[in-house]
């Protein structure tokens, strides 16, 4: 089981960013002791929350865009 600390370590994020996510509900954890107790994340929570996070590779490739339209009113 992992800290909120170490959960933003293995996401590159913040302690806080961690704590926002839990609140909101996206990243399953478990409160360990008595009162407020503790925050543990498994890796497997870890893990289900970056799948959930996951973005797919575009079907079209940069080649297949349109061209930007130039502005001539602009002077650069």
């Amino acid at each position: 089981m992992n800290t909120v600390r170490a959960t933003a370590e293995k996401l590159g994020v913040s302690e806080k960013t961690v704590r926002g996510l839990i609140q909101a509900g996206r990243i399953e954890h478990h409160r360990v002791g008595l009162g407020r107790g503790v925050i543990r994340i498994t890796d497997q929570a870890i893990s289900d929350y970056l799948q959930s996070t996951r973005v797919g590779l575009s079907e079209s490739s940069a080649s297949d865009r349109q061209p930007r339209q130039r502005l001539k009113h602009l002077k650069l």
